[in-house]
């Protein structure tokens, strides 16, 4: 029946197509895949081994196999050689005789010789040869006999055709389907694309696939998705399965194909194909289709979600596409893979949908195009869309509805998490736009004014004030997403009239005229409310009507009142303190960059409004905004080089201060250069690039050479040079060098700033020197400028000159050599002890001046302090100084000589009058932590020991003396330090007593407000862990741990408190009765006592069952006594108050059973027994308090939330038996756990569908 077939469809490889095939250089390469194919697909065929390609001419034999013997093999142990040649008998000879030769005695396998020539005499070849007895048997195939084997395997035979170009119709393998799909694209589509985000149904196609007589139902949207979807899946994971696939258009292809022996897997991709026939001659089916009957079984559908956003996004910019690109067709693939396909198609001509036709559609289309996105759920947005469409917003949505059903492939709208989207928003516009009433047109003007300019009652207000209003019911009179939505509607009118004459000028002058109404007003509005509104859209605005925009605020800015400053103070911050409004203005101009028409207004612009905002901080954003679209690098604007160098040289000339600041940033980036704000739909098709270095050297000696102009004697520019060296090519450093040495050279300059200046050359050749900056080294003639300067500004008698050498070691370089070299350390303390004496010879002012001015003060106090005590008074007095450089030296003096001298020093020096009793106390505060010290300054008044003790490093404190030290400490009240070193004692040791620790922390309760702000909380918490772990525990603990619950990181530890809270329900009533207040029924949130807060808290997180071994088994009994005790304790309180309730959260702290299902038995018991509603709903309320925060992806969607749904639902059947009441608060649980994940998909759904 297949050669009926055949006879039909004559395209399909013949025998004179194998043999002209022969001729082709590829079918060398070829041929043994045909083979292998051939053999694969051959019932009772195993153990194939076919070398590939040009690998048949290496030793050994071209293929084996193992056949069980059918209609186009014998049985037995194959063993091929293959052959292209012109003359096959020449190569069926070469070979046979080879292998022959090998054979000892007669061979048990089978020779097989096969070539895709026409042999005339193959058969007698064979014969003959078989006659010779050297082979079990031998065959020969050419190119008649793979004929007829071809058409016993259509796969191979659809696959060869294919490869021999011959245009088939009715059929083709999947492989050549998705070629011809991709091929028609302008970008190399993966194939793994159709299955982002589709892992469960990848595994769940080849699960059904694998079973006897299942048709796997493919369901997706869009037809083609589905077949797309099926090779992606085959060809990750089964190969051998992809090369039997073939896709099947029409009904005669399927007929004789489901007739054949050789199983086939195969995919219709028209109506009414017979699968029956299919499956009864053994096939396999794999049917795609876009709606599936709701009412039948699903067990055998797989329903394809919308691709992962994020998944489709990677593998589009691992194929070239740039990030924007790439997002923005990731977005419009989730809405339409019809609208992605067209859109990436290279065939431009666009067939117009039947929806884009229909006069009485399009009057309603047309002006929601100029709506765009909007909340189809919003009262606000739904009466003013309806008020502009003139048409009833249920009708509106009627009409959208059925249009997706109608056209599922390809809608003009979807409903996405509760919102309506353009499917493609720039398609959609080409094709209605032009069709806008002028009665629409008119109306627009007055819509997007009302849209953006409407006052909202939630303008200004505080966070807290916000949520206030809208626990309140107040609502903004339209949603952010019709704002949105409008906004870039103006946008695709403007491009849209752009790209057609009919009705351009029309549509485009509306556009201007819109924005410019809207600019206008709000730029008049001294008050600068309705810039603040505005502020969200401008971006849109900017992108919609260029010209208009930066005209608009080049106006402002150049008259004035200056509008737009009030941006800079509206009352909304970030999360650095920056105006909100701020970003919408500069994202708005940094787009504008993008540009090769506006590029240079918009940056002029935006270096007039870095010279006028009011901060620091907001020059500083702007100047950032500035340095990516001018960077030296890289091209993140349609700005070429020299365009670039001329802003930047205007900016120094009109505006010094930001010029210099956005100098220093394009020649030395700070940090990380983010690509700047991008259009949404307008391309500018300006190439992200790396710029080509002679063009960066050529701006960055053009503007070094400005910056050279302008520096004159300035300290600060000069400075501001000197710190781009390292960054900018050796030949500038060199021009810099020389510039600089004759200005110094001039004159002019006062001593300070030679001074500066000479610090930062010296800094800067001390690191070319060194040797462990190598490879940023200038070379000895183009450092020479810089060394000139060095020694020719080095002040002789500055004790500063020395400072650098005090600076951290890290940043010290000494003969060049840095820190981690070998003799660093020995040479810098040679440099820094000959510094200390050479300043000393020159007076006690010189040290003062030097160690007043450097950075590492402490080793300037360890160098003095082996001078000798000929400075000592005067280093006393630093003790008592303001400046904190000099009081640390000091310390650090007087910590060594202490040290090195001992306790007969100190003992001088605290009896003698030189020092003021608060320099004593600054002297004892530096003295060693050792024992020796402390006994000796206890003989003195107490304040100063307590200075001592206040100011002691406790990790010094020898170990042998720490327990002693201990006592000083809580005797003098000294709690934060011993509570510090009872933390270095459970790590160094001794071990403390529980009784001290307990003591200590006993004591810090009490003085939280002297301490409170230190970094404790930590370190208590280890503590009260340890004392867990005493033996016996502190019958205090308890005690402790509630009042360092709220203190302590998450709570813990806690399990002492919980024991005892669980250990008798009169501490628990306790505890629930601090919660409120007498006679009142008003709960935490309204009392501001701070251990009712930590009532609360221990209430909240409430951890352990009462009546729960440390096993994990539950005491039943004890726990229906604690209970029933708490409940009678809290009748005789009275009131009307949750006390079951709270009971119930305590129960939601209940482990799982030893069935494995939430709550244990014991509780399941108490919930029947009870039968109290109260208490039931508390154990909900725990129970869902418990989950605390959840952490999920972008577009993860409610995925955990089902995962938790279903495992109540599970538990809740299993329960429902014995103990109904508590199946039933589970499914409850499991209700609002799906009611939680339709949320976060609806979310997801929306995020991931956003343009």
């Amino acid at each position: 029946m297949y050669r009926a077939f055949m006879e039909t469809n004559p395209l399909l490889a013949n025998a004179l197509d194998l043999d002209r095939w022969a001729d082709t250089l590829n079918s060398r390469g070829a041929f043994p895949e045909l083979m292998r194919r051939l053999l694969a697909q051959t019932p009772g065929v195993t153990n194939i081994d076919i070398r590939a390609h040009e690998g048949t001419v290496a030793p050994g034999w071209d293929g084996t196999a193992t056949s069980d013997g059918s209609s186009f093999l014998p049985k037995g142990e194959l063993r091929f050689e293959f052959g292209t040649d012109k003359q096959p008998k020449t190569k069926a000879d070469s070979d046979y005789n080879k292998r022959a030769e090998k054979v000892s005695e007669k061979s048990d396998e089978v020779f097989v010789f096969a070539t895709p020539r026409n042999w005339a005499n193959a058969a007698s070849w064979a014969e003959g040869r078989r006659q010779e007895g050297v082979f079990a048997s031998v065959e020969a195939y050419d190119a008649h006999r793979l004929e007829g084997w071809l058409q016993s395997t259509p796969a191979v035979h659809y696959w060869l055709s294919e490869k021999l170009g011959k245009p088939l119709s009715g059929a083709q393998t999947i492989t050549s389907w998705w070629e011809q799909l991709r091929r028609n694209c302008t970008i190399e589509m993966p194939p793994a694309f159709h299955t982002a985000g589709r892992h469960n149904e990848s595994e769940r196609l080849m699960d059904l696939l694998g079973r006897q007589g299942t048709v796997p139902t493919v369901q997706a949207a869009w037809r083609n998705d589905a077949v797309a979807f099926c090779h992606a899946v085959l060809l990750e994971k089964d190969h051998t399965e992809l090369e039997r696939t073939l896709v099947v258009s029409d009904t005669e292809a399927w007929h004789y194909l489901a007739m054949q022996s050789s199983t086939l897997i195969l995919i219709p991709v028209f109506d009414a194909a017979d699968i029956g026939l299919a499956l009864e001659n053994g096939h396999r089916v794999i049917h795609p289709v876009p709606v599936v009957n709701e009412s039948r079984d699903d067990g055998d559908i797989v329903r394809l979600p919308k691709i992962d956003r994020r998944g489709g996004f990677t593998l589009l910019t691992d194929a070239g596409l740039d990030y924007s690109s790439a997002d923005k067709l990731s977005s419009l693939s989730r809405r339409s893979m019809s609208g992605f396909y067209r859109r990436i198609s290279v065939d431009k001509k666009r067939k117009q949908p039947e929806w884009a036709i229909d006069r009485k559609t399009v009057s309603v289309l047309a002006p929601l195009i100029l709506v765009g996105t909007w909340d189809a759920d919003n009262s606000g947005d739904r009466a003013e869309i309806s008020r502009f469409v003139e048409l009833e917003a249920n009708k509106i949505d009627s009409l959208l509805d059925e249009l997706v059903e109608v056209y599922p492939l390809d809608p003009p709208f979807v409903r996405s998490g509760g919102q309506w989207y353009l499917v493609d928003a720039m398609d959609a516009a080409l094709l209605l736009l032009p069709k806008l009433s002028e009665d629409h047109k008119n109306r627009w003007i007055e819509f997007v004014t009302h849209v953006l300019l409407c006052e909202d009652p939630l303008e200004g207000l505080s966070f807290s004030e916000l949520i206030i209003a809208q626990l309140k019911g107040e609502r903004s009179p339209v949603s952010s997403t019709l704002r949105q939505g409008v906004g870039r509607s103006l946008v695709l009118a403007s491009i849209c009239s752009e790209k057609q004459t009919r009705r351009a000028p029309s549509i485009a002058r509306c556009v201007d005229d819109i924005v410019k109404s809207l600019l206008n007003a709000a730029l008049h509005d001294e008050s600068g409310r309705m810039l603040s509104r505005l502020a969200p859209c401008l971006p849109s605005l900017a992108e919609a009507s260029p010209s208009v925009f930066l005209t608009s605020f080049e106006d402002d800015l150049n008259g004035d009142e200056h509008v737009t400053m009030l941006l800079c103070n509206d009352g909304e911050s970030d999360r650095f303190g920056l105006s909100a409004s701020i970003h919408y203005l500069l994202m708005a101009i940094e787009l504008l960059c993008w540009s090769p028409d506006f590029f240079g207004k918009s940056v002029r612009l935006l270096i007039n409004f870095a010279a006028l905002v009011p901060s620091e901080e907001e020059t500083g954003y702007c100047v950032e905004v500035l340095e990516k679209v001018l960077a030296v690098q890289m091209k993140l604007s349609a700005g070429q080089w020299d365009d670039k160098l001329l802003l930047v040289k205007w900016a120094l000339d009109e505006y010094p201060d930001v010029g210099w600041h956005l100098a220093d940033r394009v020649l030395s980036p700070k940090g990380c250069v983010c690509a700047p704000c991008e259009p949404v739909y307008r391309d500018w098709n300006v190439e992200k690039c790396v710029i080509p270095i002679l063009q960066i050297e050529s701006y960055i000696h053009g503007l070094l050479q400005e910056m050279i102009r302008l520096a004159e004697c300035s300290r600060d520019r000069w400075l501001c040079l000197l710190s781009v060296l390292e960054d900018i090519p050796q030949r500038d450093c060199v021009m810099v060098g020389e510039a600089l040495h004759e200005t110094v050279a001039r004159g002019g300059w006062e001593a300070n700033e030679l001074f500066e200046i000479w610090s930062s050359v010296s800094s800067m050749v001390r690191r070319c020197q060194a040797s462990s900056q190598a490879s940023r080294n200038l070379s000895d003639e183009q450092l020479q400028p810089f060394v000139n300067i060095m020694y020719e500004l080095e002040p002789s008698d500055d004790p500063r000159r020395f400072a650098w050498i005090f600076d951290h070691e890290m940043n010290v370089i000494v003969d060049g050599l840095s820190m981690g070299d070998s003799d660093f350390s020995k040479r810098i303390y040679e440099e820094r002890r000959k510094a200390i004496q050479t300043v000393a010879e020159q007076g006690v002012e010189h040290l003062r001046i030097l160690v007043g001015n450097i950075k590492d003060a402490w080793v300037a106090g360890v160098f003095l302090s082996e001078l000798g005590s000929e400075f000592e008074p005067e280093v006393f007095e630093w003790l008592v100084d303001e400046s904190p450089g000099l009081r640390e030296a000091a310390s650090a003096y007087v910590l060594h000589v202490a040290e090195k001298v001992g306790a007969p020093w100190v003992l001088k020096v605290l009896k003698s009058d030189f020092l003021t009793l608060e320099g004593k106390k600054r002297f004892v505060a530096a003295l060693p932590a050792k024992k020796v010290f402390w006994e000796l300054v206890s003989e003195f008044e107490s304040s100063l020991l307590e200075a001592f003790w206040k100011s002691v490093k406790v990790c010094t404190i020898e170990r042998e003396s720490r327990r002693e030290a201990i006592h000083f400490l809580l005797k003098l009240g000294c709690v934060s330090q011993a509570i510090t070193l009872f933390w270095w004692m459970l790590h160094e040791g001794p071990d403390p007593t529980p009784e001290l620790v307990v003591e200590a922390l006993v004591c810090l309760i009490t003085a939280f407000d002297q301490v409170g702000g230190q970094d404790l909380s930590h370190k208590v918490a280890e503590l009260l862990a340890w004392l867990e772990r005493a033996e016996p525990t502190p019958p205090e603990l308890p005690m402790l741990e509630f009042q360092y619950f709220d203190f302590v990181p998450n709570h813990e530890p806690s399990n002492a408190l919980y024991e005892y809270l669980g250990s008798n329900s009169d501490y628990f009533v306790q505890l629930l009765l601090g919660v409120f207040l007498v006679g009142s029924y008003k709960r935490f949130e309204e009392i501001h006592s701070a251990y009712k807060q930590r009532c609360f808290s221990v209430l909240y997180q409430w951890k352990r069952l009462p009546g729960l071994h440390d096993d994990g088994t539950v005491d039943g009994a004890y726990l229906a006594s604690w209970v029933d005790g708490a409940r009678r304790r809290l009748r005789d309180n009275g009131g009307e108050r949750d006390y079951d309730g709270c009971i119930g959260e305590v129960l939601a702290s209940s482990p799982d059973g030893k069935d494995g299902m939430w709550p244990a038995e014991a509780v399941r018991d108490l919930v029947e027994s009870l039968r109290n509603p109260k208490l039931e709903r508390g154990l909900f309320r725990g129970r869902l308090n418990r989950r605390g925060v959840a952490i999920r992806g972008v577009y993860e969607g409610g995925t955990q939330e089902t995962g938790l749904a279903t495992r109540y639902r599970t538990h809740a059947r299993k329960m429902d038996a014995r103990w109904p009441r508590t199946a039933a608060l589970l499914r409850v649980l499991a209700e609002d756990y799906e009611n939680e994940a339709d949320r976060e998909n609806a979310e997801a759904e929306q995020l991931g569908d956003q343009d």
